[in-house]
């Protein structure tokens, strides 16, 4: 990893180089050792944003697996980690949503300043909660008042895409 990490990056390199960091922190977090893996996966992740990639498919798996690995889920486990885009059903997408939701809250947990890649993290996790949850209420998730006492959602409240969607419902 050293030597790699000191070669200059032409072309495609950047996203080799952050597939080659995802795969190792998965290895990582499998051999026991979470925090080294998270910390690849949010260099893999800042290196696609820097290259403008983080939305590809790669930047959502490496989303979707820092986050369960904040989650403390397993490599077999939930919907979540079956799931990079929207659930068959609006209940899935509900869950996807909070499941995203409670990532962002354990990942406030941190204590201590937030590095550039924890912080794109977070928005990242922000967003696919909005979106898991707007596609839930487009798939016919309408209980509102599930969404306003669910914790999982405390930290995108505030925001005016909650906020209109919140409206939406009442509607």
């Amino acid at each position: 990893m050293r030597i790699y990490r000191s070669l200059e990056t032409p072309h495609r390199w950047p996203f080799d180089h952050a597939q080659s960091l995802h795969l190792f922190g998965a290895i990582r977090d499998n051999l026991g050792d979470r925090e080294q893996g998270k910390l690849l996966l949010l260099e893999a992740f800042e290196s696609l944003h820097q290259n403008e990639e983080r939305d590809s498919g790669r930047g959502k798996m490496i989303a979707r697996d820092y986050a369960a690995m904040l989650l403390n889920f397993d490599v077999a486990g939930t919907n979540f980690r079956r799931h990079s885009g929207a659930g068959e059903t609006a209940e899935i997408n509900f869950e996807l949503a909070m499941k995203w939701g409670a990532a962002i809250g354990a990942q406030q947990q941190k204590v201590g300043d937030f590095s550039s890649a924890e912080i794109l993290m977070q928005e990242h996790f922000e967003n696919q909660a909005m979106l898991r949850l707007t596609d839930a209420i487009a798939g016919g998730f309408g209980d509102a008042t599930q969404i306003e006492e669910n914790p999982a959602f405390d930290s995108i409240r505030d925001r005016d895409d909650f906020q209109a969607l919140m409206k939406k419902i009442a509607d």
